[in-house]
């Protein structure tokens, strides 16, 4: 209980109780989607005064009522979310939120990885963060030497197109990271380089599913998105595993116009997808 508030857990399946967050929601423009996996609220009076959601380990629409914003109840509702999730196994978590909004969970132990002006800030926060994930990989890479070339996979790692662009950068760099976007581990059934090493899938690469859509507007998706992705890439990814040259995946103008700033070079591959549109 806080401050006579009391904490109850959101039936999803129940439409009025679906609705009622959902009509609480609207004038902070969050949108309140069957997506969600796991909603509480805080209630005073039977009014709701704060509410807090997760998918995944993700944390959002969090939002408290104006006449109770500053009393301390976004950290009830992050701690009751983190609670929940740590009876589910779960001991690290993200945000995504407006820029402007950021501080207001840095305060609570946050950190921020990335943002996006004006659109999208990302933090994290528990067991695990992207300086630990860039360790893990260098323990995993530390057999390559010599200067660093990434390599992003899409799909199957047998694919036509993705192992002539590995073959490729294997012939052209010294070292190649390969970065894969399936949870399964691809090194037993890619191609064996030398010079090659295969990163299983990255939580930091964000795909569509887990961009968030409750504060977005449409139009403002996929640009945010991608530019997320790309500086997540520059500023923590690269930076920390010696990286300077990256070849292009599906984001290209956005890497073109991006990369070079943080000393990174963008080798254009796409001729690669012709000749295997050719070969099909």
């Amino acid at each position: 209980m806080f401050s006579g508030c009391e904490m109850e857990i959101v039936n999803l399946e129940d439409e009025n109780q679906f609705a009622e967050v959902q009509g609480f929601l609207a004038p902070f423009e969050l949108t309140f989607d069957r997506g969600v996996e796991w909603t509480m609220n805080f209630r005073l009076d039977g009014k709701i005064m704060g509410t807090g959601s997760f998918t995944g380990n993700v944390l959002h629409n969090i939002a408290v009522d104006k006449s109770f914003q500053g009393n301390g109840l976004v950290a009830e509702i992050v701690t009751a979310l983190m609670q929940e999730l740590g009876r589910r196994g779960i001991f690290h978590y993200f945000i995504f939120t407006r820029p402007c909004t950021a501080k207001a969970f840095q305060k609570l132990g946050f950190s921020e990885i990335a943002r996006v002006e004006p659109y999208v800030s990302l933090l994290e926060m528990g067991i695990g963060s992207i300086s630990a994930y860039c360790q893990q990989i260098e323990r995993h890479a530390a057999h390559l030497e010599g200067e660093r070339a990434a390599v992003f996979v899409n799909g199957d790692p047998l694919s036509h197109r993705n192992r002539t662009l590995v073959q490729q950068a294997a012939d052209e760099k010294e070292a190649v990271l390969v970065f894969a976007d399936s949870l399964q581990s691809m090194r037993g059934a890619a191609p064996s380089l030398a010079n090659v090493c295969w990163i299983p899938a990255s939580p930091y690469r964000i795909s569509a599913k887990l961009f968030p859509t409750y504060f977005l507007r449409q139009e403002e998706h996929a640009i945010s998105r991608k530019l997320l992705n790309v500086l997540l890439f520059a500023t923590q990814i690269a930076s920390r595993l010696r990286i300077k040259s990256c070849y292009a995946w599906e984001d290209l103008q956005v890497m073109v116009d991006t990369l070079p700033s943080y000393g990174i070079r963008v080798l254009d591959r796409s001729p690669l997808w012709v000749k295997e549109e050719v070969a099909i």
